[in-house]
């Protein structure tokens, strides 16, 4: 769904995406998070980006950010 053709597709009829954070984001072998560039492909398509369920727990944040070393399933 992220191929520029799909992307192409999407925006003949939406305004807009909400993508997961993973989408976006992802860690890098230095130990940084860096962005994978696709909110620059959407944005360049007219299309505009929502995140959604940007949570807290310790399970959904990138270790880098994350202070927590455990947590409670």
């Amino acid at each position: 769904m992220v191929s520029d053709e799909s992307l192409d597709d999407i925006a003949t009829y939406a305004t807009g995406v909400g993508p997961w954070k993973n989408m976006l984001a992802a860690p890098a072998a230095n130990g940084s998070v860096v962005s994978t560039g696709l909110v620059a492909r959407l944005h360049a398509r007219g299309l505009s980006v929502h995140l959604y369920t940007l949570r807290p727990e310790a399970r959904y944040i990138f270790p880098q950010f994350n202070n927590q070393t455990t947590f409670n399933e």
